[in-house]
């Protein structure tokens, strides 16, 4: 049975949601971009305890022959708020909402991704999206958890049950467990057969991301001190680099 309370947030985010997705899938620059808003996403969760990431961009198929492009990293687990006017890392995905606040602001100048707001625009991969991670709770208990964003809709009230549906699955499915992890323990996929437009299109707007990355990626290495590594894997074409 749906959670009240997740019916609200539902409801409330779902305009938001509607009006960043269909922005980000209307801009020209959008289909180069998706990459840069993931790395960033990735930065920032080391900024704080001032370590270093490293970055795999996969692209395969899954066992149902579904193609796939997958960003992962091994920057720091999603933590929970400290503040009651802010949300969990994980559900600030689910709500497109940014977690931060003006006094966040000011004190974190060094981050410079939206995990909720700036990931809206990698939705010009997929309408369809798995998130894979490691949670650290209030207890101190780490727990994994996975639930997918679906953005497919026809209307802002089928967007909005969307919506309500990964909330109730975020809220069932963490499992506590003990380190070590994976080695690439947050994951992103996005289920190209699920572009807005088309898979050709899917396959096109992953292409146009990979070549940004190898034209502009010695640059983020060199100047930016959290990233450690990019990697891409490119199964389709058996390729890596």
């Amino acid at each position: 049975m749906s959670d009240s309370k997740n019916l609200e947030l539902a409801t409330s985010a779902t305009s938001k949601i509607y009006e960043k997705v269909n922005t980000a899938l209307s801009k020209n620059d959008s289909d180069k971009r998706w990459f840069w808003e993931l790395l960033q996403n990735a930065k920032d969760t080391v900024v704080h305890s001032k370590g270093k990431v490293d970055v795999r961009v996969i692209i395969s198929k899954n066992e149902d022959n579904e193609p796939f492009v997958r960003f992962e990293h091994n920057g720091d687990h999603f933590k929970p708020s400290n503040n009651r006017f802010k949300f969990d890392d994980p559900k600030c995905l689910l709500l497109a909402d940014s977690g931060k606040i003006e006094e966040d602001e000011t004190q974190r100048e060094d981050i410079t991704g939206q995990l909720g707001t700036g990931f809206l625009s990698t939705h010009i991969l997929s309408l369809r999206i798995l998130v894979e991670g490691i949670f650290l709770d209030k207890e101190n208990q780490f727990n994994s958890f996975s639930f997918e964003l679906d953005r497919r809709y026809t209307n802002k009230f089928d967007l909005a049950e969307k919506v309500e549906k990964s909330l109730n699955q975020y809220d069932s499915n963490f499992k506590p467990i003990q380190p070590p992890f994976v080695s690439f323990p947050t994951k992103f996929t996005y289920f190209l057969t699920d572009n807005k437009e088309s898979l050709e299109n899917g396959f096109e707007v992953v292409k146009k991301g990979i070549k940004g990355i190898d034209n502009f990626i010695p640059f983020v290495l060199a100047f930016c001190k959290e990233v450690n590594s990019v990697e891409i894997i490119d199964d389709l074409n058996g390729s890596q680099s």
